[in-house]
């Protein structure tokens, strides 16, 4: 497979571009710093029509683990009394969704 400079740079561009929103969003305090080196390590991996895809699918699989977070939290406080310890989510390990919407884009 034969690459033009022209496609590599401007993929090189998306990620570059992909990494500086991410530090935006980083500052923001909305995803770690791991997640935002992930999402641009992954993003010279698609097209710029894919990498649009990637980023929507990531935020639905997100909003699903946040979903399901809160879910968990909302029954940890239903079924526990207030004298045992229980241990709420307060973070969402947002790699599986990056991983997921990146995985299913690669198939």
């Amino acid at each position: 497979m034969e690459y033009k400079p022209e496609i590599v740079l401007l993929r090189i561009f998306y990620v570059f571009l992909v990494f500086i929103l991410g530090c935006f969003i980083y500052r923001l305090g909305c995803l770690g710093g791991g997640d935002i080196k992930l999402i641009a390590s992954l993003s010279i991996w698609f097209t710029p029509n894919n990498l649009v895809t990637f980023l929507i699918l990531m935020t639905m699989f997100g909003g699903f683990l946040a979903g399901l977070s809160i879910l968990y939290n909302q029954i940890v406080v239903l079924f526990t009394s207030k004298l045992l310890a229980h241990k709420k989510i307060t973070t969402l390990p947002y790699g599986i969704a990056i991983t997921a919407s990146a995985t299913i884009l690669l198939i």
